[in-house]
């Protein structure tokens, strides 16, 4: 099984080369992080916000330099559901039910690998597992000015039935949800000291 997380490599996006192969980082994910789920129904929209401020969550990690592409091991990064706030106390309660919570209490999220594309780029190629099935999303970084934080920012289009998820309904069938949902995310990573072997 993958396990594995995130998010990091100011040495990848300089462009790094060495002869060692191995790497070892902490990092924190910074409480000004965010992460949100939004969804439209017949009726209306909705968002769903992640524990606001983000808890403190220490990721450890490992990583193998392979040309231009760190592959990566350790933690992954478990966002529980039932912290996830829709605004109301039925949306809640739909959200957790559709996904599953009960017998997935977490939406699991972590990094299979990081790579440079073509026009240099740094992009993360992130696994998300709902309700026991996965699927692959590439997700760019970016580096802000504190050279010791990396940016993970952006949005990714997901349909509930990529995960064998069915859409809630309410009052019979006549409130409808659809089946694509954006996540917004910022995720801001402190990177702590960490050792690097040949």
């Amino acid at each position: 099984m993958h396990k594995i997380s995130t998010f990091l490599f100011p040495l990848l996006l300089m462009g790094y080369h060495s002869n060692a192969q191995s790497f070892e980082f902490t990092s924190d994910i910074l409480p000004n992080s965010s992460i949100s789920i939004n969804g439209k129904s017949n009726v209306n929209s909705f968002s769903c916000s992640y524990n606001n401020p983000f808890p403190d969550v220490t990721l450890q990690h490992t990583s193998t330099l392979k040309e231009n592409t760190f592959l990566v091991n350790g933690d992954t990064l478990a966002l529980k559901i039932k912290e996830f706030d829709c605004g109301k106390r039925g949306v809640n309660r739909d959200m957790r039910k559709t996904l599953k919570a009960d017998d997935y209490p977490t939406i699991d999220a972590w990094i299979d690998r990081i790579t440079l594309n073509e026009s240099g780029e740094a992009i993360a190629i992130m696994l998300v597992s709902i309700a026991g099935t996965t699927n692959q999303y590439e997700v760019k970084i970016d580096e802000t000015p504190d050279t010791e934080v990396l940016e993970i920012k952006g949005e990714q289009e997901i349909f509930l039935s990529d995960f064998n998820l069915d859409t809630p309904s309410a009052l019979f069938g006549l409130v409808t949800v659809e089946d694509r949902f954006v996540v917004e995310f910022e995720l801001n990573i402190k990177q702590k000291k960490g050792s690097l072997e040949n």
